[in-house]
C-alpha cells in the first residue's frame, strides 16, 4: 500500500483568496491514491477542479511529489509519497456544503512532514 502526506496551507485571516504567502499549514495522511484523490476534493475550495487519481499518480512517478497552486499562483497543497505508515492523529468526517459526500480527513502529526525530507 502507498501513503501520501498532504500539507495542506492554511490562509491568513485577513486574506480569504489566498494571495498572500503563509508558513502555517495542516499536514494530512492518505493511504492509497483513492484515499489522496478523495482528501484533496475534501480539502480544497468548492469549485475547484481536482485531478484524477490517474493523473496524480503519473505525476508522482515522474517527480516524486508535487505543488497544486492557486489560481493566484501561492501553493495550496504539496503532496509527498512516503514508505512508512504515518500514525493518524486525529480523523475527521467531513460532509462538503450540500451534503452529498462524506469526506474522512486523517490529521497527522508535523514531524512526519520533516521525517520525510531525510
Amino acid at each position: 500500500m502507498k501513503y501520501f502526506l498532504i500539507k495542506a496551507f492554511k490562509n491568513k485571516t485577513d486574506d480569504i483568496f489566498g494571495i498572500k504567502p503563509t508558513d502555517d499549514f495542516i499536514l494530512f495522511t492518505a493511504f492509497g491514491l483513492k484515499d489522496l484523490e478523495n482528501s484533496l476534493k475534501g480539502i480544497s475550495a468548492r469549485g475547484y477542479k481536482m485531478r484524477k487519481k490517474e493523473t496524480l499518480s503519473r505525476r508522482l512517478k515522474e517527480w516524486g511529489g508535487f505543488e497544486i497552486r492557486s489560481i493566484f499562483g501561492m501553493i495550496m497543497f504539496e503532496v509527498k509519497e512516503i514508505n512508512f505508515k504515518p500514525i493518524v492523529k486525529k480523523n475527521i468526517n467531513y460532509y462538503n456544503k450540500s451534503r452529498q459526500k462524506n469526506f474522512n480527513l486523517k490529521v497527522t502529526d508535523l514531524k512526519y512532514w520533516k521525517s520525510s525530507d531525510n
